[in-house]
C-alpha cells in the first residue's frame, strides 16, 4: 500500500509549499531559498497554483540533426500533440513500486494550458542572419534559425510605440510577473534515476525522466521546457564538469563551482541553456583534439541553441535564465574567436531584457529579483560589453545596466543573509562594474564626432583615482600593492580566492588606464593634471600581477588573462616583459583557439610599433592583418 504524499506546507513560503518542504518562516527571505536562491514571497497562492508542472528531461539514443525550427505551423501543432505512450516510462506493478512512488514525479497535468495563439508573439530584440552564425570551417549548419521567428523588429520598438498611446503600457512580452524556482543541489543525487539515466546508453526506447520544476503563472512551450540528452552528449557534460568548469575567474571560494551549480539546477531545466553549453564543449573539444566534424556539430548546435532562444515567449520573464544562456553564448564567440556579429548581437539582446527590466520598475512594478548567479553574471556579461564597445560595439548593455543599477541595485538584492564568505563577493562585483563603467565611457568620448570636452576626461581621470583610493585602503590590497612596486619572493604560498579576485580586479583597474592614456586626446592631457599611473608602469604592473599568477597557481584558463595581457604586450618596451607575454599565451593555446589569435595580433602589433617607433591602434593592425575580433 502506497504511503500518503506529503502535505503541503500551509504558512511557509510559497517556494517551500510548491517544492513540498518545511519552511522556517525566515522573513523576509527564509534560509531553504536562501541556501538555493531561490525567490522567496509569502504571498497567497494563486488560483491555478494546485497545478503541478513538470520539467521533462528525456534521454534518447537518436542523433539530434533534427531541425527544431521547420516549420512555424508545423512545431505549432506538434507542441499541442501529446506525448505517446511509447514515451512514457513503463509503469512497475504496485508492489514494486511502493518506495518509488513517494519520490519520482508524475506525467504533467493534461490541464496545464496552452499558449493562446492570439498573444503577442515573440518579437526578437536582436537582429541574427537567416542562415545563423558563420561556420569556421566553411560547412552550412543543419539547423538554422527560421526567417520568420528571429523578427528584425525590436521588442523595444513595439514598446516605444504602445507607450505614446498609452504611458502605462507593458507589453506582455515583458511581463514579468512570473516566478520561478530552481532545484536544489541534491536533486541529481546517484539514488535518483536522472543520474543513472547520465551513467548508461541503453539501446532502449527513449526513456522520459520527469524532474518537479516551477508553476509559472504563464505556460511556456513543450520545445523550453524539455531538454534531450543524447548519448554523445554524455562525453560532453563530463568534459563540461571536468574541464569547462576551470574557465570561471571570480569566485567566491575556493570551493565553489558555479558552471557545475548552472548545469545542474538550470541547463538540466531549460533547453536553450542546455544546448548552448554542449555547444560550447563541444566546439572546445573538437579544437583540442582536432575534430572539425565535431566543430562543426558545434556550430550547428549552437545555431539551434539561439534559434530556441529567440522563440522563447517567456525570455524576459525568466530574466536569469536570459541572462546565462547568453553568457554561454559569449563563450562560444569568445572561443570560435571569429568576427564579432554574434558577439555584439547577443549583447544588445540583453541590453533590450534590460531596459525592459528598468521601465518596469519605472512605471511602478516590482523588481525580478536575480540570484547570486543571475547578478554575478550580468555584472560579467557588462564587461564583455566593454571589451566588445573597443572593438564595435555599441556599448548600450553598460548604458542601459548603469541606469538599472542606479535605480534597483541588483548585487545588494542577490546577496541577502549569505555567508559571509559569498559576502566578500560583493565589492568585488560592485567594484567590477564601476570599472567597466569608466571602461566604455573612455570609449564613448573618443568616438565623439566632435572633441569631448575637457571637463569630461577629467570626470574619466577622478573616478580612477577614487577606485585607486579604495584599493589603497583596502587591507586585502595593500600586500600586493607594496609587490608589484617592489616585487619579491616574500608574497609567496596560496593565492587565496580573495586575495586572487584583487589580483585580478587590480589588473583590470591598470588595464583601464592603459585604455585612458592611449585614447585621452593630446590636447586634452597637456591642458589635465596627470595624476594617473604612467601607461608603460600600468603594463608593468599588469605582467607582475599574472606572473605571480602564474607562479603560484596551477596553469588553467581561470588563470590566464589573455585582453589584460595583451594591453601590457602591446603598451610595455621592455623586450623581457613582451617575450614573457608572447610565451603566457603561446602556453594557453591548447585552451582555445582566441588564444592563438590573440597571440598572432600581439605579435603583429610589437612588430608594427618596433618598425615605426611609435603607438598604433591596434584595431587598424586587426582590421589589415586578421580581421575584427574579441580579445
Amino acid at each position: 500500500m502506497n504511503r500518503t504524499r506529503p502535505a503541503r506546507s500551509k504558512t511557509g513560503c510559497s517556494s517551500c509549499r510548491r517544492r513540498k518542504v518545511r519552511c522556517d518562516e525566515t522573513k523576509p527571505i527564509c534560509n531553504a531559498c536562501t541556501r538555493l536562491s531561490l525567490p522567496c514571497s509569502y504571498e497567497p497562492n494563486r488560483a491555478n497554483s494546485t497545478e503541478t508542472l513538470r520539467y521533462r528531461v528525456r534521454f534518447v539514443n537518436s542523433r539530434y540533426t533534427r531541425s527544431r525550427v521547420e516549420d512555424r505551423n508545423a512545431s505549432s501543432e506538434a507542441s499541442q500533440q501529446p506525448i505517446p505512450p511509447e514515451a512514457k516510462p513503463k509503469q512497475k506493478a504496485p508492489k514494486d513500486s511502493t518506495k518509488e512512488n513517494t519520490k519520482n514525479n508524475v506525467e504533467p497535468n493534461s490541464g496545464v494550458n496552452r499558449p493562446d495563439p492570439s498573444t503577442v508573439p515573440h518579437l526578437s530584440p536582436v537582429q541574427i542572419p537567416p542562415g545563423g552564425p558563420p561556420s569556421q570551417h566553411g560547412a552550412e549548419p543543419k539547423v538554422v534559425p527560421e526567417p520568420g521567428v528571429v523578427n528584425t523588429i525590436s521588442q523595444l520598438d513595439v514598446y516605444e510605440a504602445q507607450t505614446q498611446i498609452n504611458p502605462g503600457y507593458v507589453p506582455a512580452f515583458f511581463d514579468l510577473s512570473m516566478n520561478f524556482d530552481l532545484l536544489g543541489e541534491e536533486w541529481l543525487s546517484p539514488h535518483t534515476p536522472g543520474n543513472a539515466m547520465l551513467s548508461s546508453e541503453s539501446d532502449s526506447e527513449p526513456c522520459q525522466v520527469e524532474v518537479p520544476g516551477p508553476i509559472p503563472s504563464i505556460s511556456s512551450t513543450s520545445q523550453d521546457a524539455t531538454v534531450v540528452i543524447r548519448p554523445d552528449d554524455h562525453i560532453l557534460i563530463q568534459h563540461y564538469l571536468s574541464v569547462m568548469t576551470g574557465f570561471c575567474k571570480i569566485r567566491s571560494t575556493g570551493e565553489e563551482n558555479i558552471y557545475s551549480h548552472i548545469f545542474s539546477n538550470m541547463a538540466l531545466l531549460y533547453a536553450p541553456l542546455f544546448n548552448t553549453i554542449m555547444a560550447w564543449t563541444a566546439l572546445h573539444l573538437g579544437q583540442t583534439r582536432p575534430d572539425p566534424d565535431l566543430v562543426r556539430k558545434a556550430e550547428e548546435r549552437y545555431s539551434l541553441a539561439i534559434s530556441m532562444l529567440h522563440q522563447d515567449q517567456t525570455v524576459a520573464i525568466h530574466f536569469e535564465r536570459s541572462i546565462v544562456t547568453i553568457w554561454f553564448a559569449l563563450q562560444f564567440e569568445l572561443l570560435a574567436a571569429r568576427d564579432i556579429n554574434g558577439f555584439c548581437q547577443h549583447l544588445d539582446f540583453i541590453a533590450d531584457l534590460v531596459d525592459a527590466h528598468r521601465r518596469h520598475l519605472k512605471a511602478g512594478g516590482e523588481a525580478t529579483r536575480l540570484g547570486y548567479v543571475g547578478s554575478r553574471m550580468l555584472v560579467w556579461l557588462g564587461a564583455y560589453d566593454a571589451r566588445g564597445a573597443w572593438i564595435g560595439g555599441t556599448g548600450r548593455l553598460l548604458e542601459n545596466l548603469e541606469s538599472f543599477y542606479s535605480e534597483y541595485n541588483f548585487i545588494d538584492a542577490a546577496f541577502p543573509n549569505l555567508p559571509a564568505s559569498t559576502e566578500d563577493l560583493k565589492p568585488s562585483l560592485r567594484l567590477s562594474l564601476e570599472l567597466d563603467f569608466l571602461d566604455s565611457r573612455i570609449v564613448q568620448l573618443h568616438r565623439r564626432t566632435g572633441p569631448a570636452p575637457v571637463i569630461m576626461w577629467s570626470h574619466v581621470q577622478s573616478g580612477l583615482l577614487t577606485l585607486r583610493e579604495r584599493f589603497d585602503r583596502d587591507p586585502s590590497v595593500t600586500p600586493i600593492i607594496s609587490y608589484i612596486n617592489q616585487p619579491s619572493r616574500a608574497l609567496a604560498g596560496q593565492i587565496t580566492t580573495k586575495c586572487f579576485n584583487c589580483l585580478l580586479l587590480l589588473a583590470a583597474y591598470y588595464g583601464v588606464v592603459i585604455n585612458y592614456h592611449r585614447k585621452v586626446p593630446a590636447a586634452v592631457s597637456a591642458s589635465l593634471r596627470n595624476e594617473l599611473t604612467p601607461a608603460d608602469l600600468a603594463a608593468t604592473y599588469i605582467v607582475r600581477l599574472a606572473s605571480l599568477v602564474a607562479r603560484l597557481r596551477s596553469p588553467s584558463p581561470q588563470n590566464i588573462w589573455p585582453r589584460l595581457l595583451f594591453l601590457a604586450g602591446i603598451e610595455t618596451t621592455d623586450v623581457v616583459y613582451q617575450d614573457w607575454v608572447v610565451k603566457t599565451l603561446t602556453e594557453a593555446e591548447v585552451w582555445g583557439a582566441n588564444f592563438r589569435r590573440t597571440r598572432l595580433l600581439l605579435e603583429q602589433v610589437i612588430k608594427v610599433q618596433s618598425a615605426k617607433g611609435v603607438r598604433v591602434d591596434y584595431l587598424d593592425v586587426m582590421k589589415q592583418h586578421s580581421g575584427l575580433f574579441i580579445v
